[in-house]
């Protein structure tokens, strides 16, 4: 039952031209990542309109902090981290 619930393709049809089908844990794990990006981006505006983000001297600190974080990540992603880690103080022999 389970594998045929995970082979089942499952169609939406957005205009007469544009057919989406996916399986369906594909569905489900879009359907979270949207739900989850949903949730984060309302945090985010709460914290920025009236939490403690609200205030341009507040967002420094975090905005700094999470720099080096975004670097890493897209370069690791890019699949060039091992030149960054050569030069950076992360690297050990």
């Amino acid at each position: 039952m389970a594998d045929r619930m995970c082979a089942m393709r499952l169609f939406v049809r957005v205009a007469r031209t544009a057919n989406i089908s996916r399986a369906a844990p594909e569905w489900c794990s879009e359907g979270l990542l949207a739900i989850f990006f949903l949730i984060l981006g309302l945090e985010i505006r709460r914290e920025m309109t009236g939490g403690s983000l609200a205030s341009c001297k507040s967002t420094s600190t975090p905005v700094v902090a999470a720099r080096p974080r975004v670097v890493i990540s897209v370069s690791t992603w890019r699949g060039d981290i091992e030149p960054f880690l050569q030069t950076s103080a992360l690297y050990a022999d």
